[in-house]
């Protein structure tokens, strides 16, 4: 196991820490984590950070579950407008036998609603879009995947680019798939199940 030390260093200290950084080969990935913990811990909003070490780019994934084996067919984009999710619709039917029924699960986001989609729908009625209720995402078995993928892949990761990233969730997809299994919902403390009147 890792041993995290915190480190409390003045604007000097700082900039003798980056030296022995960049003296010593450590990855770039290294230097940018300490500089973002030492522009919090000297009392820097996220926003000045952003603005000091640039915006941080946005990445789309693309994730259905199929419920019955666990497994997950991924893809990320850099946005997530209605043609990208067509296109992505368009992938998932080619890979389904012609008269096999598909239900799509998905929140309300309005470019799940667009023309274009409605278009898609008309051309293949074989697929069927079911909208979770709002604020009901939990409801959605997926969103315990996406959960297992924040706490496996990106809390504390370290990602050099949003290509970067997209690699690394692609990998992990691709070793997820391995070990697929359907999630169980399951409740078991009976101490503290909502009792009948």
């Amino acid at each position: 196991m890792a041993k995290i030390e915190v480190l409390h260093l003045t604007p000097s200290e700082c900039g003798e820490l980056q030296s022995y950084l960049r003296k010593h080969n450590l990855p770039a990935s290294v230097a940018q984590r300490i500089r973002i913990v030492l522009l919090l811990d000297e009392g820097v909003s996220y926003r000045e950070i952003t603005e000091k070490l640039g915006t941080p780019a946005t990445l789309s994934l693309y994730a259905p579950l199929n419920p019955q084996t666990g497994e997950v067919i991924g893809q990320t984009t850099p946005r997530h407008t209605s043609q990208e999710f067509v296109m992505f619709l368009k992938e998932v039917v080619a890979t389904q036998p012609a008269e096999r029924e598909i239900h799509v699960i998905l929140d309300n986001l309005s470019t799940h609603k667009t023309d274009l989609v409605k278009a898609f729908l008309q051309q293949h009625p074989n697929v069927q879009f079911h909208f979770t209720p709002t604020y009901s995402s939990w409801l959605n078995q997926v969103e315990s995947w996406f959960s297992k993928l924040q706490r496996d892949v990106i809390d504390r990761g370290i990602f050099t680019s949003v290509a970067d990233l997209s690699r690394k969730i692609m990998r992990y997809i691709r070793l997820y798939q391995k070990t697929a299994k359907p999630f169980r919902w399951k409740y078991s403390d009976p101490t503290r199940r909502i009792r009948p009147w």
